[in-house]
């Protein structure tokens, strides 16, 4: 007997089919999604889903995110969309949205990508959260791996961040930025 011919097989591929739509929020890319984001990712779909609803990693996120990310102050956080797949899909994100942090429509963030949006004063005995302006990401972004983007930097349409870089000041729109610091090493469009 083959595991697809078990009775109990047909049970589970419903109920997981279930949690599935359960864990996935109302978008235009939902359709997209179903037919082909899950299919190739089927596996990562059930550990992220499993970490976030059952364990509770992550669990104040609306949408799933890799388990082996960390969010901190989820509910700061505002993903435009067609943004969501990156934050399912890369590994090792690094989310602190003390100050809030605002993602524009259909950016890249490749793995271990930190971004933090608040610090801590060091004058301060009890090391508090200094407020500051919100990160601001646009739309259309593409933030390499293991790019560092700091408290109150925005990043301006199109840009494009480098793998490893350490964003500490605005980014112009169309700016590839790399380096760090990251600086503007050249914009969309121009022969280097």
């Amino acid at each position: 007997m083959t595991p697809t011919e078990m009775p109990l097989w047909g049970d589970v591929r419903v109920f997981f089919k279930q949690l599935a739509k359960s864990c996935l929020k109302r978008t235009p890319l939902q359709p997209y999604i179903e037919a082909r984001l899950l299919p190739k990712l089927w596996g990562l779909f059930l550990i992220n889903a499993f970490c976030q609803r059952v364990l509770g990693i992550n669990r104040r996120m609306p949408r799933l995110v890799h388990f082996t990310s960390q969010t901190v102050q989820a509910g700061k956080i505002h993903l435009g969309e067609g943004t969501w797949p990156s934050l399912f899909a890369s590994s090792h994100l690094y989310l602190q949205a003390g100050n809030g942090i605002f993602v524009g429509d259909n950016c890249l963030i490749g793995p271990g990508v930190k971004i933090v949006s608040a610090n801590h004063d060091p004058d301060d005995p009890k090391r508090r959260w200094l407020k500051t302006q919100p990160v601001r990401i646009g739309s259309d972004c593409w933030i390499g791996a293991n790019a560092v983007i700091l408290p109150g930097v925005a990043i301006g349409d199109r840009a494009v961040v480098g793998a490893g870089a350490v964003v500490t000041r605005n980014v112009p729109p169309g700016a590839v930025v790399a380096g760090n610091p990251a600086q503007v090493i050249r914009y969309l469009g121009e022969r280097s």
